[in-house]
């Protein structure tokens, strides 16, 4: 079981609950809370002085991670208006894990006490069904493109891109792009300097900023007969894809929708139709 020190210092200049679903991916997780960490203290002695971090559920029970590791929660869910901001980890959507209950009434009571809801990996699927993502930009990971376009909602999927800062929602593709999410929160809320001191020891030169591409999928003949006719938003011209026989234009038009299929005449090679 992971265990980390429960908050010390009653007040911070960024305040953050996390909240964890069922078989959530840990990496967004530990990176986020680390960059935290690195900002809140001199060197590395991970005081909570100028920000202050709790994990949250409506229970103490332990939440398992998708490799297994369990986090159990330090307390019951707060009053959000405690926080700058609550962040919903989510993770594998297979298996019937949801987001309980409990957690959709804690978001709608976040969001009418005007908290801002950020969401790591498919931790937005918990802000959709609250209903709090209506017409909303959503980043998603290009592997989970497909599985927000099932979810039948009005909400618009971004999968060419790190996170998407709509204000008081902020959704974020998973992965290392957490961290960088991170570093803009902590530079926003402590000043650059902090935002740098974290990232330096968590040995990244700079954050990257919110529209950096996610990266390409991989285009091996198995992928591209599964999930790259599935995944992805084309961000413009300017980029190629590279299929098993050539390099691909994407698409045409700057804004155009592209999932890798016949719906996309300039992706067709990819496809190998």
């Amino acid at each position: 079981m992971l265990n980390i020190d429960p908050p010390e210092a009653p007040t911070a200049a960024l305040r953050v609950g996390f909240i964890l679903l069922p078989r959530f991916t840990l990496l967004p997780f530990a990176g986020f809370v680390d960059a935290l960490r690195l900002a809140a203290d001199e060197g590395d002695q991970s005081r909570q002085i100028r920000c202050q971090w709790t994990v949250m559920g409506a229970g103490l029970e332990e939440v398992v991670s998708s490799c297994g590791v369990s986090v159990r929660p330090w307390e019951v869910f707060r009053d959000p208006e405690e926080f700058d901001y609550i962040v919903v980890v989510g993770g594998l959507l297979h298996g019937g894990t949801t987001a309980p209950q409990s957690v959709i009434d804690y978001l709608r009571r976040a969001d009418k006490q005007h908290v801002p809801l950020v969401a790591l990996c498919t931790g937005f699927f918990a802000l959709i069904r609250a209903g709090l993502m209506h017409g909303r930009r959503c980043c998603v990971s290009w592997f989970h493109y497909q599985d927000l376009r099932d979810e039948l909602s009005d909400v618009i999927p971004v999968a060419d891109q790190l996170y998407v800062d709509d204000g008081d929602r902020i959704t974020c593709a998973g992965g290392s792009a957490a961290m960088d999410l991170a570093a803009l929160l902590i530079e926003r809320h402590l000043g650059q300097q902090w935002a740098r001191k974290s990232l330096r020891i968590l040995v990244m030169d700079q954050a990257r900023p919110a529209n950096a591409p996610q990266p390409q999928p991989p285009v091996e003949r198995q992928w591209v007969t599964t999930r790259l006719p599935l995944a992805l938003t084309c961000r413009s011209a300017s980029w190629s894809v590279v299929s098993p026989r050539k390099p691909v234009r994407a698409c045409s038009g700057s804004t155009a929708a592209c999932a890798y299929s016949t719906a996309c005449g300039c992706c067709a090679t990819a496809t190998g139709r």
